[in-house]
Formats: structure tokens, C-alpha cells, sequence
């Protein structure tokens, strides 16, 4: 039920024409740009759909990995699509119109898709496009691009559509290849932040642990030092009022010489402390002998 599930269900669902789609292509019944924005459009829906924008926030290594990985395809998908486009317009001698609105389209987002990986990629990686961009097949592909944006004014195209479209072929390939490398350091790099995380969290918990440790620890000499003597002392109170003094007073009534009967102290143990608990203990006792002389 994430939004990046229903991103992608909705992407896959943009390709539920194809079948009919490839129906009207056989049948001749379809035009070469319908075609393309048909793919086009359900290729950039996947793509958009697997780009989680929260991914690798914290990892600035992965964070450029995943940027550069996006990038890259979507250099290689616009060159795929220029492809598909000149192959129709070669492939018919020249430009209409459209034909040519939409290849300077694609081109200027192909090149913008590489100077943005050319800033976002690792240095080997961004060499690594720029070899493969001095190829035979690219130098071809550049030399009939060039021709081609002389033809805006739908003069004569005199230009292969089998070599176009081979030279494109391999740019692709080459495109592919650096994109498989750059996958593979992103996985690397994920299962480090993964084991990183891992480690965080462990830590945390052993700090939890030692927390509620230290905190039961403190329960327990608070428990010693302080309720327990709370308790004693509402003991012996209570001992006081309800049993030694009555006590006393009936021993004094009956005594020939009152003057002798004495009151035990309370709370010896606690009279030796020391501290606050002691000296009301020793106001208790105090508190007893004066009832006593009462």
C-alpha cells in the first residue's frame, strides 16, 4: 500500500494497451509518432515509478549512485527514442515538421540527461560515459545527427537507417554496460549503509538495555533508601499510637510508683543512620517519652 506500490501498479498499468497497440501496428492502422509517445510514455511512468525520492537521504554515496543510475537512463531512454524517431525519418528521406520538433525534443534531453550525470556521476563512472561516447558507433551516430539537424527545411535525407540505427545499437549497449556498473556499486553501497544501520541499531538497543538496567539499579537503591524507611517509620507510628503507648498507660494506672515505667525506643536501627530519617525517628521517640511523662 505504499505510494511507490501504487506508483508502479499504475505505471504497469499504462501498458495494459499493448497488446491492442501492437494489434493496429500490424494492421498499418497506427503512425510512426502515436507509436513512440505510446512507449515513451509507459517507459518514463516505470522510471518515474522506481525513483523513491526518500531513498538514501542519509548516505550521500548512495544518495549520488541512485541519482547517477536515474540520470543515465534517462540519457539512455531518450537516446532510444531518438532513435526510433530517425529511423522513420531516414528511413522516409526527411523531415516533416513534427518529425523534427520531436528530434530536437529528444536530443536536448539527451544531452541535458548527460551534463547532469557528467555533475552527479563518481569520476570513474563519468570517464567511463565519455569513452564510450568517442566510440566508432557514437562518432557515426554524432556525424548523421549532425546531417540530421540540417534537414529542418525537409531538404533530401540521404542517410542509412540500417547503420543509424546499428550505431545507436551499440551507443546503447555501451550505456547499458555503465549502467549495470553503477547498479552493482549502488548495491555495494546499500548493503554497507544496510550493515551500517544494522550496527546503529544494535547499539541503540545495548544502550536501552544498560538504560533500563541502570534505571531498575536506581529503583532499587531508591527503594532501599527511601521507601523502605518511610515504611518503617509509618510502622513504628502506628506501633506507637496503637500498642506502646496504650500499653504504657495501662502499666503507669496500675504501677505503685508511675515515675518507673519506662518506654522502649523506637526505631533503633534507624536512630543510627544518620541522615533526615534518622532525626524523625528520633522526633518519634522524642514525641513518645513526652506522651509518656504526660
Amino acid at each position: 500500500d505504499s505510494s511507490s506500490t501504487q506508483a508502479v501498479r499504475a505505471a504497469l498499468d499504462d501498458l495494459s494497451r499493448l497488446g491492442s497497440v501492437r494489434a493496429t501496428v500490424d494492421a498499418g492502422q497506427t503512425d510512426r509518432s502515436s507509436m513512440l509517445d505510446f512507449y515513451t510514455k509507459a517507459i518514463v511512468a516505470l522510471s518515474d515509478a522506481s525513483a523513491d525520492a526518500d531513498v538514501g537521504q542519509d548516505d550521500v554515496a548512495l544518495r549520488r549512485g541512485l541519482e547517477s543510475l536515474r540520470t543515465l537512463g534517462e540519457a539512455k531512454e531518450a537516446i532510444a527514442l531518438e532513435r526510433g524517431q530517425l529511423n522513420g525519418v531516414f528511413a522516409q528521406g526527411k523531415f516533416t515538421q513534427s518529425d523534427y520538433i520531436r528530434f530536437t525534443e529528444s536530443r536536448a534531453a539527451k544531452l541535458d540527461a548527460l551534463a547532469k550525470f557528467e555533475r552527479v556521476a563518481t569520476p570513474q563512472r563519468a570517464a567511463a560515459l565519455r569513452a564510450a561516447q568517442r566510440t566508432p558507433e557514437a562518432t557515426l551516430a554524432d556525424g548523421y545527427e549532425e546531417r540530421a539537424l540540417r534537414g529542418a527545411a525537409g531538404d533530401r535525407l540521404r542517410l542509412s537507417p540500417p547503420k543509424w540505427s546499428a550505431a545507436m545499437a551499440t551507443v546503447g549497449y555501451d550505456m547499458r554496460a555503465i549502467q549495470r556498473d553503477i547498479a552493482a556499486d549502488t548495491r555495494a553501497r546499500a548493503a554497507h549503509v544496510t550493515r551500517a544501520a544494522d550496527l546503529l541499531l544494535v547499539a541503540y538497543a545495548a544502550a536501552a538495555a544498560v538504560t533500563f538496567l541502570f534505571a531498575l539499579l536506581l529503583w532499587l537503591y531508591t527503594s532501599r533508601s527511601i521507601i523502605r524507611p518511610l515504611q518503617r517509620l509509618t510502622s513504628e507510628a502506628r506501633e506507637s499510637a496503637e500498642r506502646r503507648l496504650p500499653s504504657a498507660v495501662a502499666r503507669i494506672q496500675s504501677a505503685e510508683e508511675p515515675s518507673t515505667v519506662m518506654l522502649e525506643s523506637s526505631a533503633p536501627t534507624l536512630l543510627r543512620r544518620g541522615d533526615e530519617f534518622a532525626e524523625v525517628a528520633a522526633a518519634l521517640d522524642h514525641l513518645q517519652q513526652t506522651a509518656l511523662r504526660l
